[in-house]
């Protein structure tokens, strides 16, 4: 601190000092500031120059000192809060006092400085260094469910030479899995629970959190891209868009998400491209209901109820009152069992149809 006083001209010349003294002159009369509130206002300016709260009354006092030892008699009185203090005269000084604990303080305001940049949230998109190395494309295909929107991405998925598939469900992982490796297209899977591994795979199927952001793709795709609005997995599917290291991103979902999607695409530099689809089969609310209970199912039907006991009583009641057989799929079932009951409905020779 000595040492730093006895070098004042390394930041602050007697120039300098004269030209504050000469500002001070007019600030003679202003409203002074209450001290609690001063204080307050000085070290959250000082947080801001990364001076930490901890150091700021050190340095405070140092810096004090300083300026009675260089000051003629009316900076002085200023400094001392004498009448001519005030919030401008304080503007005045504090670029000194940034200046004068860069100098005195080097080490510590830069440990505090790398400190709060890795804490800063600001900009998400600079976290994913690789993926800004890369001239990616986005292409949204936006539109409703049977529109043909995944199929078209998943084509071009297909014909990639690396690519990944990311999808919110396990079962949807293990569809496309099974789909690609079945067209030729050697696929790994990858979810939280199970982890598929097919020799000389250039392409990957999996859940979107269990994306990997370390493996250049040519061809990602992304599904559901309305679930960046959920409050409990949204983060996947905003991690995946700002970090997938991929020369094109193909996101599927509705269009809710569109807006948001091209206001990412632009701050990452990326290209942007809509492609919107009309739903191929129209969809209509049935004005009845099952009059004859469950016998009245049919082939292709979907049940969907919310309880693994509702579950397993519909399947009953439904192939004791029709000719029916029903596969049945919850979270709870073995991977492997799910992959079962999910051929079982796929398989057009078979009898599982509900």
């Amino acid at each position: 601190m000595g040492a730093a006083a006895a070098r004042p001209t390394k930041f602050a010349s007697s120039a300098r000092i004269s030209a504050v003294e000469g500002r001070w002159a007019g600030l003679a009369g202003r409203r002074r500031c209450s001290n609690v509130g001063s204080i307050r206002r000085r070290r959250r300016r000082a947080l801001g120059a990364f001076i930490r709260a901890d150091l700021f009354p050190r340095a405070a006092a140092a810096f004090r000192k300083f300026l009675l030892r260089v000051a003629t008699p009316d900076a002085a009185e200023a400094v001392t809060g004498g009448q001519s203090y005030s919030l401008a005269a304080e503007d005045v000084l504090f670029d000194y006092f940034v200046a004068f604990c860069r100098h005195s303080y080097p080490a510590q305001l830069a440990a505090y400085e790398k400190a709060a940049a890795t804490m800063d949230m600001r900009a998400p998109h600079s976290w994913y260094p690789y993926a800004r190395s890369i001239h990616r494309k986005i292409i949204y295909h936006g539109g409703p469910t049977n529109s043909g929107k995944t199929y078209q991405a998943l084509q071009a998925l297909a014909s990639a030479k690396r690519g990944v598939y990311c999808g919110p469900l396990r079962l949807l992982a293990m569809e496309v899995y099974e789909q690609l490796n079945a067209d030729g297209v050697r696929c790994d899977m990858v979810t939280g629970q199970e982890v598929l591994r097919v020799p000389g795979s250039g392409h990957v199927a999996c859940t979107v959190e269990m994306v990997s952001l370390n493996t250049h793709a040519d061809v990602a795709v992304v599904d559901e891209i309305q679930m960046i609005g959920d409050s409990a997995r949204g983060f996947a599917w905003t991690r995946a868009v700002l970090g997938l290291p991929a020369n094109e991103i193909h996101v599927c979902g509705d269009l809710s998400a569109v807006g948001l999607i091209r206001q990412l695409a632009a701050v990452c530099d990326d290209e942007f491209e809509l492609r919107t689809y009309d739903r191929m089969t129209p969809l209509a609310v049935d004005e009845g209901c099952l009059p004859q209970g469950w016998a009245d199912v049919q082939p292709g039907d979907c049940i969907v109820a919310f309880s693994r006991q509702q579950l397993y009583h519909i399947k009953r009641e439904v192939e004791q009152s029709s000719d029916q057989k029903a596969c049945l799929v919850y979270g709870a079932l073995p991977a492997e069992t799910r992959r079962a009951q999910a051929r079982l409905f796929n398989d057009p020779e078979g009898d599982h149809k509900v």
